[in-house]
């Protein structure tokens, strides 16, 4: 059976996802996992001799009764094993459909026009290494996450002169609050004064943003058990972000933390 949906409000994902990701926090299957998780790269990076704390997950060279650390010559065939299954796996597309919300033909547009967004990703210069570097993580670490998203102030600004307070007066906009856009087809001169009184605004036009995440930020509902992301009520990239931001957008003061010595 299915659970059901929950509606979280920001302030109450905000709570959740800061215990569910609390980096003091003793959580033995995310410990372990972590701890496969170096043995696995330290295996790819050719360290065949090591120990490994049970407590911290840090790796140690092995050493021999006097002391000395191993130095036997030893052959790394996992690591060309691994690159040559990305290879195979890079070489073939997965295949994107774009559902519509409904049958009205506005959305049945509006998913055709989403299913081109994928083809423009895959055309980036930069979208293959970023799919390289998630298959890198999902073929050692069992999580390779590639996270799209919409960045607005991306890509080329384009400028939006905007009226004076005298022009906004005169058009019977005195009492809108905020910039409003000058009148189109002025002249240049009229544009150049009004690039030398700073009447205008540069607004992005906003591209798509693809990171890969780390699976050692990467944070996702335990309940969903081995259901996928689809089963997922949240997931979460632990990172740096701002305390202003985080005040923002929940309402929120995050706490500062004190460095004791």
């Amino acid at each position: 059976m299915a659970r059901p949906k929950r509606k979280w409000s920001d302030a109450d994902a905000f709570d959740h996802v800061s215990r569910a990701c609390d980096p003091d926090a003793q959580q033995p299957d995310r410990l372990e996992w972590e701890r496969r998780m170096f043995r696995n790269l330290a295996y790819l990076s050719g360290i065949q001799h090591f120990s490994q704390d049970p407590i911290s997950g840090r790796l140690h060279p092995l050493r021999d009764a006097r002391g000395r650390r191993r130095t036997d010559f030893t052959a790394n065939l996992i690591l060309p094993t691994v690159t040559r299954a990305i290879a195979k796996i890079t070489g073939l597309n997965g295949t994107f459909t774009v559902a519509p919300n409904s049958g009205e033909r506005k959305d049945r547009e509006a998913s055709k026009i989403g299913e081109k967004f994928f083809d423009y990703v895959r055309l980036s210069e930069s979208f293959k290494d970023k799919e390289n570097r998630a298959l890198f993580w999902a073929a050692n670490t069992g999580l390779g996450v590639l996270k799209l998203t919409w960045d607005p102030d991306a890509g080329d600004p384009d400028r939006v002169f905007l009226m004076s307070d005298d022009e906004k007066e005169a058009a019977g906009l005195a009492s809108v609050s905020g910039p409003v856009a000058a009148e189109p087809g002025m002249s240049p001169e009229a544009l150049r004064m009004k690039e030398e009184k700073g009447e205008y605004e540069d607004i992005p036009k906003g591209d798509i943003a693809v990171d890969v995440v780390s699976p050692y930020a990467f944070y996702w509902d335990a309940d969903a058990k081995d259901g996928g992301l689809e089963d997922c009520l949240w997931c979460a990239q632990k990172t740096l972000v701002d305390k202003e931001k985080v005040f923002q957008r929940s309402g929120l003061r995050a706490k500062e933390k004190v460095l004791v010595k």
